[in-house]
């Protein structure tokens, strides 16, 4: 499945932004729910070297995304505007 990068995630990407740390320092204090919306819920994995985010459609069914920090200027800029999404689970 495509998600459009929303306005909502976008503002998780400038709370990620304005922490200004490198991909070490995010293993450093990873955390599976740091940020938080409406819609979203993740965080930084050390494991998989990446923010790793559940998505919760208006039904509340679950799916999941992950992106490197290097894709959050990116999508903050509207030159990455999708992400694709799985179900949870899969």
């Amino acid at each position: 499945m495509i998600l459009a990068v929303t306005d909502e995630f976008l503002e998780i990407l400038v709370q990620i932004s304005a922490e200004n740390r490198s991909p070490a320092e995010w293993a450093a204090i990873e955390s599976d729910d740091m940020f938080q919306s409406a819609h979203f819920v993740g965080g930084y994995d050390a494991d998989e070297e990446a923010f790793c985010f559940s998505y919760f459609d208006d039904d509340r069914n679950e799916f999941w995304f992950q992106f490197p920090l290097a894709t959050v200027a990116d999508m903050r800029a509207g030159r990455v505007t999708e992400l694709a999404v799985r179900p949870a689970g899969s």
